[in-house]
């Protein structure tokens, strides 16, 4: 479908300006998926967006912006979005889970930046879709469980995700993590499952699943067993 075309005076929807505005025009052209949130909707976005996100324009133009989110996420979404919009401070990237119009989920990366867009509080986007390269790891996880004998040590370090010595420094993932994020962290490392995390410390379940996927994200491994052994390492 091909996007309804919008003037740079358009309130909100796709960036398809003239060609005289030549900083909405990179905009629109930008490889990445780039949108802009405000007042709880997403106010502009680019060609990208639609593919990143799996929305067509109509539901893009129509939807509050956390409404994309798979069900368990959208309160944590609206809500951090909110905050972050009121200038509470705000991670850099995070992970996040959505739903596209066919009902397939996604994981995307989310990066943003406080902004002002028209005279109004506001974040710039950017998105990259991270859901074939997660789907990747563990199938690659799943073969050198049951392989991993015939595979080099190179090869099975490359597969794990995460380097086999188990030096590595994680002094700098370590040092940007938030109050919230190293209490997520440490009941990590004591076993405690997303449940149990929850109600210790007074959160919904769907936070702390954004929470688990930020560290591991920013621990870079592609999941939560590789994220405990570090966990527990670092405690």
């Amino acid at each position: 479908m091909t996007p309804p075309e919008k003037t740079k005076t358009s309130v909100r929807g796709w960036a398809a300006p003239s060609a005289d505005d030549d900083g909405m025009q990179l905009f629109g052209q930008l490889a990445t998926a780039a949108y802009v949130l405000q007042d709880d909707r997403i106010a502009i976005y680019n060609r990208t967006t639609i593919e990143v996100l799996g929305h067509p324009p109509e539901r893009l133009d129509s939807a509050n912006y956390w409404e994309i989110g798979e069900g368990w996420a959208q309160e944590e979404i609206r809500d951090r979005g909110r905050a972050w919009l009121r200038g509470h401070p705000m991670e850099a990237h995070s992970v996040c889970p959505i739903v596209t119009e066919r009902g397939e989920r996604k994981w995307i990366e989310v990066f943003r930046r406080r902004i002002e867009f028209r005279g109004a509080p506001a974040l710039l986007i950017s998105a990259l879709d991270l859901t074939e390269r997660w789907a990747w790891l563990e199938s690659a996880k799943r073969l050198m469980a049951r392989h991993g004998k015939l595979l080099s040590g190179d090869a099975r370090q490359e597969l794990a995700g995460y380097p086999a010595h188990g030096d590595e420094d994680h002094g700098p993932a370590i040092r940007a993590l938030t109050r919230r994020q190293r209490q997520v962290l440490d009941l990590i490392a004591r076993g405690r499952s997303n449940k149990q995390i929850a109600l210790q410390l007074g959160i919904t379940e769907g936070t702390v699943k954004l929470h688990v996927f930020t560290l591991m994200r920013g621990f870079k491994v592609p999941n939560r067993t590789l994220l405990a052994l570090i966990a527990h390492k670092v405690r």
